[in-house]
């Protein structure tokens, strides 16, 4: 699994100032070094021979709610980065909330 989106995502029942600390050092210090390495990145495109249409939009309230609605899997609210801030003794400037994430299926068996 890669650092993020992945492993990083999937520490939520885990955190602690320390742990948050060593992430926030990392991703300073190395992270975006090793993500942009010209050797094996994290992402990397995988040829396929096929040419696919790229479509980009805005998802409206009603879209995701749609999609959450007619998930037949399990749901979970997960940390966000608010949370994580807390951590560190800082304070999230945009929100109160903390569980505004969702997690859906897989993900949310994770957490």
């Amino acid at each position: 699994m890669i650092f993020a989106i992945g492993m990083y995502e999937r520490q939520s029942k885990k955190l602690t100032p320390e742990f948050e600390r060593d992430v926030r050092q990392y991703m300073e210090e190395a992270f975006g070094q090793a993500f942009h390495n010209k050797k094996t990145q994290q992402l990397r495109i995988v040829p396929v021979n096929k040419q696919i249409a790229i479509e980009r939009g805005v998802t409206t309230y009603d879209q995701i709610r749609a999609h959450v609605e007619a998930s037949p899997d399990l749901l979970a609210p997960s940390p966000a980065s608010a949370a994580r801030k807390d951590l560190t003794g800082e304070s999230c400037k945009q929100t109160k909330l903390r569980d505004n994430c969702l997690m859906i299926g897989q993900a949310a068996r994770w957490r």
